[in-house]
């Protein structure tokens, strides 16, 4: 009954965190992954001191690398999804009441140059995406996010509407168009606002490349290295890899967890049912001659089996009622490791319950097959 407690605690918990992981896979980011080869540099200030040429040599490597024969599209980002790097800042609806100190309206920002949404497969849901009309000295723009829009103009139109950015020296910048929703950190989060400004209107000594290719992306890392190094030999490039593995080195951590536990859980299952069928082995040892008396004064075969059935039954109910308690408790303490799973799923423990169940009955089955084979005349001769 205690291993059965134990199992019941480890099953729950890996029940709980397989159904978690297996929601979790299937969330879709907001953008496609396949067949998209990234990679980032830094400019040092020393040689690119302005802001205008920090964008000059960012701009001269997309048009490089979107050169190269095999590559559908190429373009640059600040901050790429699920590569760690973003930030957020805050925002001013100059149509509304500044909020107090303390209480200011934040977003996630980061800087696109033309072609990142199209690359990334981003829906645009209204006006136009950050395009090469955007440059140094043209109308400051920004691009929202579709969360962005529903919360501040629900049911209206945010195209043409005004920004103020106090840390991107105070710009007030127009809403150009509205993109789907990316999730940027993690697949876990909620639909956040974001704000997109064009990377030539703000740009910045750190860019990472997004490159469309046709085939395998990583057959393209040396063609990109020379692109970056035709424009500056002694550019350092790292991080050379594609965006599907950085999303599915997130997944790989996110399943870490539900892989321990459900190890576990197995080597809990395996020691609860070598258990029940040691006791109902020895159990249905003691009973030979009972088992023996009973057929000879006409007991059924199946009136056997049901007797040493119901007693390893018994034993598993008891050990599932004993490990439910253990069970909620530890499905509470996973609460923030789960997504979109509760930590009292029914259909979880149900599961679980079944299984043991199943187990049980297996684990009784052999014993039960042995006090089938009682002799009713050895049973008589003895009495």
């Amino acid at each position: 009954m205690a291993e059965i407690s134990l199992c019941v605690v480890l099953l729950a918990g890996a029940g709980l965190l397989l159904k978690s992981f297996v929601r979790l896979s299937g969330v879709d980011p907001g953008f496609r992954t396949a067949n998209l080869l990234t990679f980032e540099y830094r400019v040092p200030r020393t040689r690119y001191p302005s802001a205008e040429r920090q964008w000059n040599f960012h701009w001269q490597v997309v048009q490089r690398v979107r050169a190269l024969p095999g590559v559908g599209s190429a373009s640059a980002v600040f901050a790429l999804p699920f590569s760690g790097n973003g930030g957020q800042t805050t925002f001013v609806l100059p149509d509304r009441p500044e909020p107090p100190r303390g209480s200011e309206l934040t977003a996630l920002v980061n800087r696109v140059a033309p072609g990142l949404f199209e690359a990334l497969r981003v829906p645009l849901v209204g006006g136009r995406f950050i395009d090469e009309r955007d440059h140094v000295g043209s109308a400051s723009v920004a691009v929202i996010s579709r969360t962005f829009a529903q919360r501040y103009w629900p049911g209206q139109d945010p195209v043409g509407r005004s920004i103020r950015l106090p840390e991107f020296q105070n710009a007030v910048v127009a809403i150009a168009g509205v993109v789907g929703d990316i999730r940027h950190r993690q697949l876990e989060d909620r639909q956040q606002v974001q704000i997109y400004l064009p990377f030539a209107q703000h740009p910045h000594i750190f860019s990472t490349v997004v490159v469309e290719t046709q085939g395998d992306p990583m057959s393209f890392a040396n063609a990109v290295r020379h692109a970056v190094w035709s424009v500056d030999k002694d550019q350092p490039v790292w991080k050379v890899r594609t965006l599907e593995s950085l999303v599915n080195t997130y997944l790989a951590w996110r399943g870490f967890l539900p892989r321990i536990v459900s190890g576990f859980a197995a080597f809990a299952l395996l020691l609860a049912a070598l258990g029940i069928f040691g006791v109902i082995s020895y159990s249905t040892a003691r009973r030979t001659r009972e088992f023996g008396l009973r057929i000879a004064v006409g007991a059924m075969p199946r009136d056997v089996l049901r007797l040493v059935l119901e007693d390893g039954l018994r034993l598993t109910a008891a050990g599932v009622g004993l490990g439910i308690p253990g069970a909620l408790i530890l499905s509470r303490l996973l609460e923030t490791q789960l997504y979109a799973v509760s930590p009292t799923d029914p259909a979880t423990f149900a599961t679980v319950a079944l299984l043991l169940a199943l187990v049980s009955l297996v684990a009784c089955y052999l014993p039960a097959r042995r006090a089938l084979r009682a002799d009713p005349v050895a049973a008589l001769r003895h009495e």
